[in-house]
């Protein structure tokens, strides 16, 4: 066994076993031979009795392959390992084999190894001059083991500095210094951690930055809901109730509009202008924080004490997309004057431009205001467009409101087309025949149907009803059948066109299972259709029950003209920006 710390020096080598003339290199058989009787001796005693009281294993190691044997002519030596040390610093190892023969009295001794036999066919490298056992202390070796301690004292170093666990003002100093755009909100996440739900409290520049992430997108709002600390959306709705919100334009609202505008597409950025009347309970309310009273005549014109019992409502929405927005409101005395809507269309539509957004329609319903503007715009069937800062801006009426009107003036007068007359008596007794019957060709049809009061003529969901594709059948059916008359033929035609055409016109879904009621995509059999419906109103008679002519009267026949007018040419234009469908 090799001892560390002990060196030979070049000294106790004959000349033969150098294999340079320096001698400065060993041969791979070397072996240490020369030894003084004197000093030496006595320092490798004492060098074996430190190891010994440091309790170092002297047994004999068991005979190794990669070990080399030596016989030595001289007494029987017991099985030892001796080590020899050098002052010349360099570390370095030899191991004698247990087959190495040493006489027990080596340190007084002055007799040497007389002969040596090494059978070197038992080394793994001949060509190395120092076995592999034997060279665990060479000067690389030393500075690769000097650098590993070198290494863990520096990770225990590493090791005893983490041990301080990193607390929320660490982070928070951490944020501040890197990220001072983001360290408020990371900072009110792990307040908000530590609270349930309901306890939370929000600071106001929280809240501000919930706003706008929900209003830039309630979906993804409400996926961020699900890793972060959001408020709950009631939450948000508390807050916007707390605005003021004045009647007319409120140019915040306008701002508020233009980031959300600045996120969408070209194309998602075209809108129409919806405007609306409803009626009002007259009723006065003291605003104590504005210190004002509510309930009074407020329009575009100005303000007066009148106590307004109508309401004009102005709301955008999105063509390409499905989006919508009000944009202002205005208390009214009495119905909004032509005028007035005039000045609020012109205002809304220039300040919905200025923020990016593309007007290309205004839709409203069939008021006698609202007529009277669309003659004053010379809005007619062969031009139903207007302009707006140089810009084409088409006008439409609600085509819901517009199914109402023809079911109203059906139910009361005839209407001569080219199929014939129609008459309600037809649907009537079609009606009291049919729901006698067990399995009804019209199911949905009901006495409101049939007779609505003036409360039900405003629902449209009736009118749609009586406009069906299953009322037109089973009128056909009874007429086949011999229960109708033939000239019940032309109101089940009736009926049917015009459920088409409001399919047609009112589409809002793909993959419908009525065709007609699938998106406008200008197909030839959408466009004819619109075509067909254009003739037929211009062709339309309408005769009371005592055979007189009325049909100038009838408003809705101009009313659908100019709205599938400008269906058709609002496709065009839209077509040609790469719409696919309407």
């Amino acid at each position: 066994m090799c001892y560390n710390k002990l060196r030979l020096c070049s000294k106790h080598f004959e000349i033969e076993m150098f294999s340079s003339m320096q001698m400065n290199r060993l041969k791979s058989t070397a072996i240490p031979t020369v030894f003084s009787a004197g000093s030496e001796a006595e320092m490798i005693q004492s060098k074996v009795e430190v190891h010994a009281e440091e309790d170092i294993d002297l047994n004999p190691l068991p005979l190794r392959d990669d070990f080399i044997e030596v016989e030595m002519n001289s007494s029987e030596f017991r099985d030892r390992e001796t080590i020899f040390d050098s002052s010349n610093g360099m570390e370095s190892s030899f191991k004698l084999l247990s087959s190495i023969e040493v006489d027990q009295n080596v340190a007084s001794s002055s007799s040497a190894f007389t002969e040596l036999k090494i059978n070197s066919s038992e080394m793994k490298d001949s060509c190395v001059q120092t076995g592999k056992t034997l060279t665990h202390g060479t000067p690389r070796k030393l500075k690769l083991r000097s650098k590993i301690r070198t290494l863990q004292r520096k990770l225990l170093s590493v090791k005893s500095n983490n041990t301080h666990e990193i607390t929320e003002e660490d982070v928070t100093t951490f944020m501040e210094k890197n990220y001072s755009s983001i360290a408020n909100f990371v900072k009110m996440q792990m307040h908000l951690t530590k609270v349930t739900p309901k306890g939370a409290r929000y600071t106001t520049e929280f809240k501000r930055l919930a706003l706008m992430i929900y209003f830039l997108g309630p979906k993804v709002y409400k996926f961020l809901r699900k890793t972060l600390q959001l408020p709950f959306k009631s939450t948000l709705l508390r807050i916007t109730c707390k605005w003021e919100i004045n009647p007319g334009f409120n140019d915040f609202i306008f701002s508020a509009i233009q980031i959300r505008v600045n996120t969408l597409g070209t194309l998602a950025r075209d809108c129409v202008l919806c405007l609306d009347e409803m009626s009002l309970t007259t009723f006065l309310f003291y605003n104590i924080s504005q210190d004002s009273i509510i309930g009074y005549h407020h329009s575009v014109s100005g303000k007066s004490y009148d106590v307004a019992n109508n309401v004009l409502v102005v709301m955008a929405r999105g063509i390409n997309s499905n989006w919508k927005q009000p944009i202002a409101y205005f208390f009214l005395n009495s119905i909004c004057s032509a005028d007035d809507l005039i000045k609020i269309i012109f205002s809304a539509t220039t300040k919905l431009q200025n923020i990016g957004l593309n007007v290309l329609s205004v839709v409203s319903d069939q008021g006698t205001n609202f007529t009277k503007l669309s003659k004053q715009l010379n809005v007619t069937p062969e031009k139903a467009y207007f302009f707006i800062n140089d810009k084409k801006v088409f006008y439409l009426f609600d085509v819901p409101h517009l199914l109402q009107s023809t079911r109203n003036n059906f139910f009361a007068h005839h209407f001569d087309f080219s199929e014939g007359r129609t008459n309600k008596t037809f649907l009537e007794r079609f009606y009291e025949k049919d729901k006698q019957q067990k399995y009804r060709l019209a199911p949905k049809l009901t006495d409101i149907h049939i007779h609505p009061n003036s409360f039900q003529k405003m629902k449209v969901k009736y009118a749609s009803q009586v406009f069906s594709a299953t009322v037109a059948a089973g009128l056909n059916c009874y007429i086949s059948l011999g229960q109708l008359p033939n000239e019940a033929m032309a109101t089940a035609t009736f009926v049917k066109l015009v459920d088409t055409l409001f399919d047609i016109l009112n589409s809002w879904k793909f993959g419908a299972s009525k065709f007609s009621n699938r998106p406008f995509m200008g197909s030839s059999y959408q466009i004819e259709f619109l075509k067909q419906m254009l003739n037929l109103f211009q062709e339309l008679k309408v005769v009371t029950k005592t055979a007189r002519d009325v049909t100038n009267n009838m408003k809705f026949i101009t009313r659908w003209q100019i709205t599938i007018f400008a269906v058709l040419n609002l496709w065009v234009d839209l077509k040609s920006r790469g719409y696919k469908h309407l």
